[in-house]
């Protein structure tokens, strides 16, 4: 099994306890049933609010912690979806929870997540893509419909397990890619000076042998 770098474990543990924290706040703060049925951001506005702006900036961190994974492993196809998402994690922080636009912002964040690790999935030609999409039913039938904002809290639990997921898999992706030695030449680049040799060309060394005997011919 590819094992993490140092750099690679360092990354992969910010990330790690980040998530950590931010799941043992978002328990802790469910102490009743009222909170129960609480969204996220409605945390922001009651006498915990410092702990509501607290998961919003773990969230945040973990948003950027996964940005930077993503650069730093130069997976560019990944960042056009996620780096969008960052600004409408920062309107939601920042806006009113019942304003509407507030409401739109979540609701587009949320899909927009779905629909971007079910694509990692279909390119992966993972049929849990299926499983995934439903997810957000599953939820719901779990938690028998509670609440609104059970199930709200429910799925971002389950999108920062995914995120975490994606930002492993991405780290050991690119620790265990084999690199070329340095003062050696890469096999591509031995390949392509073998074939211009003509050595693997058929029609090459037909030429060059049609050549040869041509010169050898004393006629």
């Amino acid at each position: 099994m590819p094992r993490l770098g140092e750099s690679g474990y360092e990354e992969t543990t910010s990330m790690r306890l980040a998530s950590l924290a931010f799941f043992l706040i978002l328990a802790g703060l469910h102490g009743s049933e009222q909170a129960l049925s609480q969204p996220l951001s409605t945390f922001r506005d009651g006498p915990l609010r410092a702990w509501g702006f607290a998961l919003f900036g773990l969230l945040t961190f973990i948003g950027l912690n996964w940005i930077w994974t993503l650069v730093r492993t130069r997976s560019y196809s990944d960042l056009v979806g996620v780096v969008p998402a960052l600004p409408l994690l920062g309107f939601v922080a920042l806006t009113d929870s019942f304003d509407g636009w507030h409401l739109a912002a979540s609701f587009v964040l949320l899909g927009w997540m779905l629909l971007f690790f079910a694509a990692k999935l279909w390119e992966a030609e993972n049929w849990w893509v299926f499983a995934h999409l439903l997810m957000p039913i599953a939820i719901g039938l779990t938690i028998r419909f509670h609440s609104f904002g059970l199930w709200q809290k429910s799925l971002i639990a389950y999108l920062v397990v995914l995120i975490n997921m994606h930002d492993l898999l991405r780290l050991c992706e690119h620790e265990t890619k084999p690199l070329p030695r340095p003062g050696r030449t890469s096999d591509s680049e031995l390949a392509r000076q073998f074939y211009e040799s003509g050595h693997f060309n058929p029609l090459q060394r037909q030429t060059d042998d049609e050549s040869t005997s041509q010169n050898s011919d004393p006629s």
